[in-house]
């Protein structure tokens, strides 16, 4: 008895959640636009519809929110209610990255390393971004390196290669690469 009880007032609460949502999304609240969006793309109290997610998902990341960015990329990388588009893809991916979003800093890293972005393969410059992502903890990069131990040494050679960058991330982050530091500033 307690749990249909329980049930009936986590539906009835839930329901009231899913209108102020709508009527938040209906007045261009970007949060409360994302947070439908995500509604709809997994059926979360409401029937399933990519299309209408992937257009909340656009029309927060139109007034600038980061992981409504994100999501918009992910869409059109899979074709989850828009037809798929690697170009579209990686602008939007790469706008959530340079916002430091570590999700997006990953797929950035996948789609350069496979060459989706109509260039060719880069393994130099995904391993950018890969490593970016695990700096700003991405579970799936840091998945990623520790299923492939010679990414580590792949790092090492792009460091080799690309000093300047290199530089530039252990300036920003602190984080230091082979043992090495940023050089020290002068005062």
């Amino acid at each position: 008895m307690f749990d249909e009880h329980n049930d009936y007032v986590n539906s009835a609460q839930h329901s009231r959640h899913l209108q102020m949502l709508q009527q938040s999304a209906n007045e261009g609240d970007a949060e409360a636009q994302y947070e439908l969006a995500d509604c709809y793309f997994h059926g979360n109290g409401v029937e399933k519809d990519e299309e209408k997610a992937f257009q909340l998902y656009e029309d927060a990341a139109k007034q600038g929110l980061i992981r409504a960015q994100c999501a918009l990329g992910l869409c059109y990388f899979r074709g989850h209610g828009v037809e798929k588009n690697e170009k579209k893809a990686f602008e939007a991916l790469s706008t959530a990255a340079r916002h430091g979003l570590a999700i997006a800093f990953y797929y950035c890293g996948l789609m350069t390393e496979r060459g989706y972005t109509d260039t060719p393969p880069n393994p130099e410059k995904a391993m950018i971004y890969h490593t970016l992502a695990v700096m700003n903890g991405s579970a799936i990069a840091v998945e990623k390196f520790g299923k492939r131990p010679k990414l580590v040494e792949e790092f090492r050679q792009v460091a080799r290669q690309y000093p300047a960058i290199i530089s530039l991330l252990m300036d920003v982050t602190g984080i230091t690469v082979s043992g090495t530091a940023p050089a020290p500033q002068a005062q």
